[in-house]
């Protein structure tokens, strides 16, 4: 079963709006993978020349109920290192006690009984969207880029993930892998052989480099 608690309207929501503000123009500061839109995508692939590739396409299908609070508070408490006083509304201490405060509430009614969501995220809580996006973010340079093999290209939009793999890759068994590894429950939403790949600098993605693979 996966719980879907809605913040839509809950008591700290518009406190949400304005904590969520701060940290909203951070995304894609942890992670080259992150991509704004599909014109973005676009702009990153339209000049690549691609040679005996593999595309796949991931799926997260827990994206938000998946998400361990506390690594996330992490990553939040380290892009805000990088954010000018003066765009936190309030002392930065009091600005990460309140989103830890926010992101725990979790709270709603079922049978007018009064439940708490005590794993993961809650969905539409303005919160909830970007710290996702950064929990991601730190799971791929701290995991998901270690699981898959050299020359792996890594693009995502929240998510949905887009992995160029090369051609005699055993895609299924590095989902497997990473799903073990991540308790990311993504699956393949589509895969398709490419013929012509070639491209040594790209800074717009998470390359996969020689020893950041694991071992088979």
């Amino acid at each position: 079963m996966r719980p879907i608690t809605s913040g839509i309207g809950s008591t700290p929501h518009r406190l949400e709006k304005c904590l969520a503000k701060p940290i909203s123009n951070t995304i894609g500061s942890i992670s080259g993978a992150h991509l704004s839109n599909s014109s973005d995508l676009i702009r990153r692939l339209e000049n690549l020349n691609v040679n005996d590739k593999k595309l796949a396409s991931f799926d997260v299908t827990t994206s938000f109920t998946i998400v361990s609070i506390n690594d996330a508070l992490k990553a939040v408490k380290k892009v805000t290192t990088g954010i000018d006083d003066y765009i936190i509304p309030v002392p930065r201490s009091d600005y990460l006690k309140l989103v830890s405060m926010c992101v725990r509430f979790g709270y709603f009614m079922f049978n007018n009984k009064e439940f708490r969501q005590i794993r993961g995220l809650v969905m539409g809580s303005p919160l909830s969207a970007v710290i996702a996006c950064l929990f991601m973010e730190e799971l791929e340079m701290e995991k998901c880029i270690n699981i898959m093999v050299r020359d792996t290209i890594w693009l995502k939009s929240v998510d949905d993930i887009i992995v160029l793999f090369p051609k005699t890759t055993n895609v299924e068994k590095r989902l497997r892998r990473l799903n073990a590894k991540t308790q990311l429950q993504s699956t393949i939403v589509s895969g398709v052989e490419t013929n012509q790949w070639d491209k040594e600098e790209g800074s717009g993605w998470l390359r996969v480099s020689e020893g950041q693979q694991e071992a088979e």
